[in-house]
Formats: structure tokens, sequence, C-alpha cells
């Protein structure tokens, strides 16, 4: 892909709702247009925390030409959750990194000390570079997405995570998503 080429960002996507399909249509082809002017990293801000997966699933649903990562930024006086988009920047995973999956259920806080617990010791040794979640929906991706950042504050660490949707058999669980962290 280079910076110009047209990209089509109507084709189906597998989506909850036609209103969740528009709002990540919306921010993925939003993403795409600005690395195609050959910007490499786009920074979006959350504007209604009842849609924090949408941040996701656009990046989640970005072609794989631009290998995209994000990074959780600080919250500044506003409160509103902010991410950094990166193209181009896949972080190194390890190979024997921890798996989680996120369920209903999870409660975001604890999952974030879990994950926060594989990256550093009490002390504050550096333990693992990587973990990886997987999860299906919109609120478990939103409560994923606080887990990381919880976790990444706790931890006084920066993260940066990818994430790709992984389409199984219906048996096997149908569409879920995995989503790559790395302490970098």
């Amino acid at each position: 892909m280079m910076p110009g080429d047209h990209v089509d960002c109507t084709g189906p996507r597998p989506c909850l709702t036609s209103a969740l399909c528009q709002l990540v249509a919306d921010n993925r082809c939003a993403m795409v247009a600005i690395f195609n002017t050959g910007e490499r990293a786009a920074d979006l801000v959350l504007l209604s925390p009842r849609n924090r997966s949408t941040m996701l699933y656009a990046i989640a649903e970005m072609p794989q030409e631009f290998r995209p990562a994000a990074q959780f930024l600080l919250r500044q006086r506003d409160r509103k959750m902010r991410v950094r988009v990166l193209q181009h920047f896949q972080p190194v995973a390890d190979a024997d990194a921890e798996e989680m999956r996120v369920s209903k259920t999870t409660n975001s806080t604890k999952l974030g000390s879990a994950i926060m617990s594989k990256f550093v010791d009490v002390a504050g040794n550096n333990l693992k570079r990587t973990v990886k979640l997987e999860f299906q929906g919109a609120f478990t991706a939103s409560i994923a997405m606080e887990a990381i950042e919880k976790a990444q504050h706790k931890a006084h660490r920066q993260f940066t995570w990818t994430v790709r949707k992984v389409f199984k058999p219906e048996s096997e669980g149908g569409i879920t998503t995995r989503m790559t962290i790395v302490a970098t």
C-alpha cells in the first residue's frame, strides 16, 4: 500500500449491530486516510465511554499492509481514553507468552493486576515481555482495554499491543479477537 492508494472501506464486516459497524468503519477509514498521506501515527480519542470497543475493532480491521500496533496514552484533564495507532511497527513477541481469556464476568482491575504480574514482580524487576488475550464481543473488548490501561499504569511501563480477528469454525467458537501485549 502506498500513500494515495484507495482502500475500499465498505466491505462485509461481522459486527454486533449496524451502528457499531458504522463506527468501526468510520474509524478504520479515517486511519487508512491518515496513513495514506504518509503519517506514521494517528491518535484516537474516545468521545463516548460506551464505545470503547470501537477503537479496538477499528484497529483489528485495518488492512494488514499497514501492520498497525497501538499504545495507550496518558489521560489528560478531560479523562478521555487516548490510543496512539502506529503503522509499520510490530513489537517482537515472546514465543512462550502467557495466554488469558477474557469473559463477560471478568473484573478489569483483577485482570489488569494479573497482566501486570506477568511483566513485573513486586520489587519492580522485569519478567516476561509478552501476554496474549483472547475474547469475543464488544463488552469483553472493553474489559480488555480497561485492563491493559490499568496494567500499564500499575507496572509503570509502556505497552504496545496488536489485535487481530481470528476466524474459527462455529464449533470452536466462531470469530474471536486475539490481542498481543508487549512491554516496550
